[in-house]
């Protein structure tokens, strides 16, 4: 039976009233809204009786799901545009449990230097998890609805490599090399993994990508097995200074260009 205390509207109703939206004017340029954006806008007075009570919480709980399910569609549509392999979407800085320099320098890199177009460079023995840590940055961005593409140096070079196979015409290669190097400039983070020797040829593609990012303030993250001065031959010592410069936080001086050293984590945990 209802609440003497009811109102009106919910003697025979469910404990809430949905009002009339004011609705919500957008110019053209907006994006078009998510299901999430609309029901969010819409409005509830709800009863002071139980039902109503009752109904306030069901609410609140069939908005929070929405939410969830909201931000695992895009991270998951991340995922897949920036080419990011199973076994590298899992793992976020958040499970990082330890407090070392290199965590600490990471963390603060990613809450806030990414955003200003800072590089991060991650140098450093086999297996102590550079590629893992610039993973888990590059997912926290497409959780956030930012645009990335994680690049294993040298498959990206081969690839580009084998678009001018037996059967292509000089256009055509040209078209789809270009494609490919844009669509590496055109994201909001790069992760440019494992870095080799690079060719004479691999060194302009790279300069290209790199010089282009810094234009646009485009923050890369770069990992590399490579000595400090390998790496200098390998990108040439014009892209290398660049790129190391565009690793430090002008205004405090801080740089994120870290050479990590330690024993090897692979297989050690997940």
């Amino acid at each position: 039976p209802p609440d003497p205390g009811c109102e009106p509207w919910c003697r025979d109703g469910n404990g809430r009233l949905r009002l009339e939206s004011p609705g919500c004017i957008r110019s053209l340029d907006d994006p078009q809204p998510s299901l999430l954006d609309l029901l969010k806008e819409i409005q509830y007075a709800y009863c002071p009786c139980p039902r109503g009570d009752a109904a306030r919480i069901a609410t609140a709980d069939a908005l929070a799901q929405h939410e969830r399910d909201h931000h695992a569609r895009v991270l998951a549509r991340g995922i897949s545009a920036a080419q990011l392999p199973p076994s590298l979407c899992r793992y976020t800085l958040d499970d990082e449990t330890e407090r070392t320099r290199v965590v600490e320098r990471l963390r603060q890199y990613q809450q806030s230097e990414r955003a200003s177009g800072i590089n991060l460079l991650l140098t450093g023995d086999v297996g102590v998890r550079k590629t893992t840590w610039a993973t888990a940055i590059l997912r926290d961005d497409l959780a956030m609805g930012r645009s990335g593409l994680f690049v294993v140096v040298a498959r990206f070079l081969a690839k580009l490599r084998a678009s001018y196979g037996a059967g292509s015409t000089t256009d055509e290669q040209q078209a789809s090399e270009y494609q490919q190097v844009q669509d590496a400039i055109a994201r909001d983070l790069l992760v440019l993994d494992d870095l080799p020797m690079l060719t004479e040829w691999g060194r302009g593609i790279l300069f290209l990508i790199l010089n282009e990012r810094e234009s646009w303030q485009r923050p890369t993250i770069m990992t590399s097995n490579l000595s400090v001065e390998d790496l200098e031959i390998s990108l040439g010592k014009r892209a290398y200074d660049r790129f190391r410069a565009g690793a430090v936080d002008q205004e405090t001086g801080v740089s994120y260009a870290l050479d990590i050293r330690g024993q090897s984590q692979r297989g050690r945990r997940s």
